[in-house]
C-alpha cells in the first residue's frame, strides 16, 4: 500500500446510487459511485481540514439488480399538521425503486488537506493514519450507508484476497460529485469504464474542484 492510501472493503445487502436529479422512480447506477464513496469514507472519518480523492473503486461481486416498491410520504409533516391530526394514510405513496443486491467493492482513496488544513498548517499523515485505524476498528462517526438509509453499509480493512469480479463494459456517464455555486448544487458525472472489475476514477474533477465537491 502506498504511503497515503486509504483502502476500505464495503459489503452489504442492497444499495441503491441515484441520479440527485431523478425525483420519481429510483434507477441506481451500476456500482457505487465515487460520489458515494466520498460520503461512505466521510462517515467513517471525516474532517473539516482534509478531503478524500477517490483514485479506484474495485466491484467484487457480479451485478445484481431487482426491483421493488416502498410506501413513503410525499411530504414532510409540519408541527401545524401534527397538532392538527396528521394521518400518514392521507400523504402515503408508492415509490419503485431498481436497486442492487449482494455489493462489494474496494475503494481506494488518498486524504488531502483542504484549505482549513493548510492555514492551520496540519500534518495529513495525521488524517491518514486515523483513517486506517477506523477502517482496520470498524469504527465509524456516523453509520454509512449504501446510497439510502434502508441500506447500510459495513466496512472493513482490506486483506488482500479481495478479487474484483470479471466485468469489462463501458457504463456511460454516473456521478462523480456534487458541487456548490451560486447557492445551487451542481451534479458533476464522468465515464464509467470498467475494465477487469476496476474504475479507474478519472482525476480532473478533483484537480478542478477537489476542495470544495461534496
Amino acid at each position: 500500500m502506498s504511503d497515503d492510501v486509504v483502502v476500505v472493503v464495503l459489503y452489504g445487502d442492497a444499495g441503491c446510487f441515484t441520479d440527485p436529479l431523478s425525483h420519481v422512480e429510483r434507477v441506481s447506477y451500476p456500482f457505487l459511485t465515487p460520489s458515494a464513496a466520498l460520503g461512505i469514507l466521510k462517515a467513517i472519518f471525516g474532517k473539516p481540514e482534509f478531503w478524500y480523492r477517490i483514485i479506484q473503486i474495485e466491484i467484487l461481486n457480479p451485478i445484481q439488480y431487482e426491483s421493488i416498491v416502498t410506501n413513503e410520504l410525499n411530504c414532510v409533516p409540519s408541527i401545524k399538521m401534527i397538532e392538527e391530526g396528521f394521518s400518514p394514510a392521507r400523504y402515503r405513496t408508492q415509490r419503485h425503486s431498481r436497486i442492487l443486491r449482494n455489493i462489494a467493492y474496494v475503494v481506494r482513496a488518498i486524504p488531502q488537506l483542504s484549505d482549513e488544513g493548510i492555514e492551520k498548517n496540519e500534518n495529513i499523515i495525521r488524517y491518514i493514519k486515523q483513517s486506517r485505524r477506523r477502517i482496520s476498528w470498524g469504527q465509524y462517526h456516523a453509520k454509512p450507508y449504501f446510497g439510502m438509509s434502508d441500506f447500510p453499509a459495513e466496512h472493513r480493512a482490506a486483506d488482500g484476497t479481495e478479487t474484483p469480479a470479471d466485468i469489462n463494459e463501458d457504463f456511460g456517464r454516473i456521478l462523480q460529485g456534487v458541487i456548490r455555486k451560486n447557492g445551487k448544487m451542481i451534479p458533476m458525472t464522468c465515464r464509467a469504464v470498467i475494465k477487469h472489475g476496476i474504475f479507474e476514477v478519472p482525476q480532473e474533477f478533483y484537480d478542478k474542484y477537489g476542495r470544495t465537491c461534496c
